[in-house]
């Protein structure tokens, strides 16, 4: 057993580095900066273009802003508000609800904010 005891401190001891260094990796995925990038797009079939796109914000604390951008029938980007404080998001998806008139947008399958058409068609930024 006097031998045993050393072999499973050393190997208590590798499993937490592995798991630290692991834990380390996925908050650096999660903060670090993976660049901009358009994470979805969609055109409906009434001509609109819809964009979800993602901006890194150099910031450790607020690492990564989420744009919406739209625009009907090839007229002019406008922007609106997603999120200022998110962190990567690996996967987004833009549906058009028929139904409700409306735009979904979706982070990892989950909803995470509707546009009425309506609204969009009011508001909006305009790019730039």
């Amino acid at each position: 057993m006097n031998r045993l005891g050393p072999f499973l401190k050393f190997l208590v001891f590798l499993l937490l580095l592995i798991g630290a260094v692991v834990g380390m990796c996925r908050v650096r995925w999660m903060f670090g900066p993976g660049g901009d990038a358009t994470l979805a797009e969609l055109t409906s079939a009434e001509g609109r273009d819809f964009k979800v796109v993602q901006k890194h914000n150099g910031s450790f604390a607020e690492p990564y802003t989420l744009g919406f951008y739209h625009r009907a029938n090839g007229g002019e980007w406008k922007w609106k508000y997603l999120d200022h404080e998110a962190t990567r998001w690996s996967e987004a998806t833009i549906v058009w609800d028929d139904a409700k008139h409306c735009v979904d947008i979706y982070r990892n399958g989950a909803l995470f904010k509707e546009f009425p058409i309506a609204e969009l068609d009011e508001a909006g930024i305009p790019e730039g």
